[in-house]
């Protein structure tokens, strides 16, 4: 193999392997846009408006999409109440 065919082998490797680890971050930044979510929990027996605000409120403010209000309140039950912006 002539020299400039192995600079251009090599340098064809090395564009290749850049495209793969460019790829393989925009998998990963998806991937966690995906996933975010804020969790608010509160102890107490009902739900207020307040509380549902004060969640919106943080989506609004992160540009989350998914928000989880959680009560522990009541002994043994827990709820949850999903709530999207």
């Amino acid at each position: 193999m002539q020299e400039y065919e192995k600079e251009f082998f090599n340098h064809e490797k090395h564009e290749n392997h850049e495209k793969e680890k460019e790829q393989e971050m925009i998998n990963i930044i998806f991937k966690e846009e995906c996933y975010q979510i804020i969790v608010e929990i509160k102890a107490v027996r009902k739900i207020a408006p307040e509380h549902k605000a004060q969640v919106i409120n943080y989506l609004k403010a992160t540009n989350f999409k998914l928000g989880l209000l959680i009560k522990f309140g009541e002994f043994p039950k827990a709820s949850v109440t999903r709530l999207v912006c």
